[in-house]
């Protein structure tokens, strides 16, 4: 029996074989003795015909096996697994296969992202990241002295993981709050999340609120927020489901919250004002052009929206430089509170991006002033809104997050980043009746503030920006006031680096 590992000299061999025994059939018979003619006859005629069918089946068995090494040849791999004639193969040695060796190593990397380290499979995976704000603030004008100076403005590291694929947490201490008790480091969010599918995700924690485009003192275009985001709040504690529909069309955030009190961060319940109801709150957004392919891919029209009752003190209306334009003073918020925020955002497809939106207040106050006697127990509407808008003159795509440089900053090879110029309009109105009671006195506190300014934003690379803003407000009232006598003018710097 013949194998596939029958070489090519055995081959040979078996040629010679039969190409000697067909040429022994001649002279066997021209050998015989004479004197036995007849039978001797008979029987060489006997002894060819055998060794013919020998020379046959030889040959057969040549070309059988020619054919088998040429397939062998053509095909290596498969011979050396393939039995031939039905002669069981030897077992082959295992060797290690270096991409599944490589597939049940853990990845990790540190890059523009963050530090990212992740399973093989990628169904679990974290990340850890860094914002650092340094400011310099200087006012240009009147008011109260000595208030410029530099400052660390946020100092958060972020972490996030995902588990399973649809788990999600996400973790951020801040460690420059500054704020009235002297305590320097606070949680800013901590929430998990389940992704059931894109249409549904279900969040539990604390995180941002949606009820304005940017919670907080947060600010696409300028280092520091307007108005209006001191009339809605800025993280809270809750339950909130979110997700889009119509392929990206339509999205919606929609929540029961603690109910903190404006531009809040509700990190414990010490200063949230709800009676122990919990309040509503949510957006919802549309981008009707989504998918349209055109310029107008990127418009976004939107509303925010929080009702709920709230019972304690309020937070002071700031200006854009960050100081007191309206202090409540003895009223305290004592009932129902609605808000309601339209908005419309246009980022992501071009150097252009633009935010506008409004927000609308009518809350429930009362209070007394002890000096004059005079008391309050009414609901009162408050009104802030904002303009910003802002080009990238070295041509970049500007997007929500910033602005990705073509070209780093690294002079030696000619590169400077990525400038965008930014400008911005915005305002607010308090109620006049908190005034006219005289309950407040517009005297000491702002009715009403307005503002404009402009801005050069210089991005060194993704992870490095640094920020130049100066910016002008008018304020209707608070001639006495310590910030608000002659008018708001300042000028902000600040450097911030961020994966």
């Amino acid at each position: 029996m013949f194998t596939k590992n029958t070489s090519r000299p055995a081959l040979a061999t078996l040629t010679a074989a039969a190409f000697l025994a067909f040429a022994a059939a001649p002279a066997v018979a021209q050998n015989a003795p004479a004197a036995s003619t007849g039978t001797t006859a008979a029987s060489t005629a006997a002894e060819t015909a055998a060794l013919r069918v020998q020379v046959d089946a030889l040959a057969k068995q040549v070309r059988e096996l020619s054919e088998k090494q040429a397939a062998l040849e053509k095909a290596p791999s498969a011979a050396a697994t393939t039995p031939v004639s039905g002669t069981p193969a030897a077992p082959a040695a295992t060797a290690p296969a270096p991409a599944a060796a490589a597939a049940s190593v853990p990845l990790a990397s540190f890059g523009e992202n963050g530090i990212r380290i992740s399973s093989a499979d990628k169904v679990f995976s974290a990340s850890f990241g860094l914002l650092l704000q340094a400011d310099h603030r200087a006012y240009l004008d009147d008011s109260a002295p000595s208030r410029d100076g530099f400052l660390m403005r946020r100092i958060r590291l972020p972490f996030s993981a995902k588990l399973w694929d649809n788990i999600r947490f996400n973790v951020t201490p801040e460690y420059a709050a500054g704020d009235a008790a002297g305590r320097d480091t606070k949680l800013i969010d901590a929430w998990m999340s389940a992704e059931i599918s894109p249409a549904l995700s279900v969040r539990v924690g604390k995180f941002p609120q949606g009820v304005v485009l940017e919670a907080g003192a947060a600010s696409r275009h300028f280092s520091e927020a307007s108005f209006q985001n001191f009339l809605a709040p800025d993280r809270d504690i809750g339950l909130e489901a979110l997700g889009t529909l119509g392929d990206g069309l339509f999205g919606y955030r929609v929540g029961l919250v603690n109910n903190v009190e404006n531009n809040g961060t509700g990190t414990t319940n010490t200063r949230d004002l709800g009676d122990g109801d919990p309040a509503f709150a949510g957006r919802f957004t549309v981008s009707p052009f989504k998918n349209s392919g055109t310029v107008f891919s990127a418009l976004a029209f939107s509303v925010g929206a929080k009702i709920g009752n709230q019972d304690g003190p309020m937070t002071a209306m700031q200006t854009n430089g960050r100081q007191t334009a309206l202090d409540w003073g003895p009223l305290r918020a004592s009932g129902l509170l609605t808000q309601i925020s339209p908005g419309i955002e246009y980022y992501g497809v071009s150097p252009f991006s633009f935010a506008a939106e409004l927000v609308w207040e009518r809350r429930d106050v009362s209070g007394a002033n002890a000096a004059t006697g005079a008391a309050f127990d009414n609901a009162i509407d408050n009104l802030g809104w904002r303009v910003s808008a802002g080009y990238v003159l070295t041509g970049e795509t500007a997007t929500k997050a910033g602005v990705k440089p073509t070209s780093v900053f690294n002079p030696a090879k000619g590169g400077w980043g990525a400038f965008e110029v930014v400008a911005r309009v915005s305002g607010y109105r308090a109620d006049s009746d908190i005034f006219t009671s005289g309950v407040l006195s517009d005297r000491t506190a702002a009715k009403g503030a307005f503002a404009y300014g402009i801005g050069l934003n210089w991005y060194l690379n993704s992870n490095l920006r640094v920020l130049f803003n100066v910016e002008k407000t008018h304020f209707d009232g608070g001639r006495d006031g310590a910030a608000t006598r002659d008018g708001e003018l300042y000028f902000f710097t600040r450097v911030q680096l961020s994966f």
